[in-house]
């Protein structure tokens, strides 16, 4: 069973919910975006093994989001790689190049593909702490600051199944059939 949260309730990301599933999907899902309960009840179906899609902007992490006062999950920058976000260039075609065809969810994949995206950007690559399955080639867009070393899609092998795919903000995306294999 797969819990897709698109428009959300307290009372739906919580422990008893959560347990009824195996997959989390957080599509265009920030964490801030979530209350400090369901971000528990979040990290501890991770914790205990279940399954996580994080989809674009899944990963915004940074306290630069956060009104005054309000607590930082940690916890979750580490599960994507201990990296911050940082702003991402205007809307434009680049390429991803697969690392990891070997993975379930890269290996039907070709070697790479363009795509019409927003390039999500970190204060730095998230490479030490994850596996990484496919990088933006920054040469073939405009990146709004190069990171060099920019993995798009990879796994948190801390946590058996944690996964963060950084493209998929514009709608038109769903009908790519690279995007579509992956999801």
């Amino acid at each position: 069973n797969v819990l897709p949260i698109l428009g959300f309730t307290d009372a739906q990301i919580d422990e008893a919910n959560l347990a009824k599933y195996r997959v989390f999907i957080q599509l265009q899902l920030a964490p801030f975006n979530m209350s400090v309960s369901q971000q528990k009840a979040l990290q501890k179906f991770i914790e205990d093994g279940h399954g996580w899609i994080g989809i674009h902007a899944a990963g915004l992490t940074g306290k630069q989001f956060l009104a005054p006062g309000t607590p930082y999950w940690q916890w979750f920058e580490d599960l994507m790689g201990d990296i911050v976000y940082s702003p991402h260039p205007a809307i434009q075609t680049g390429s991803v190049v697969l690392e990891d065809r070997r993975h379930p969810v890269t290996r039907n994949l070709p070697a790479s593909f363009e795509i019409r995206d927003e390039w999500y950007e970190f204060d730095k690559s998230p490479r030490p702490h994850v596996r990484v399955l496919a990088r933006a080639d920054e040469s073939t867009y405009k990146p709004n600051k190069p990171m060099g070393d920019h993995p798009m899609i990879w796994t948190n092998e801390k946590y058996r199944r944690a996964l963060y795919i950084g493209i998929g903000h514009d709608p038109t995306i769903c009908s790519d059939p690279h995007f579509a294999v992956l999801m």
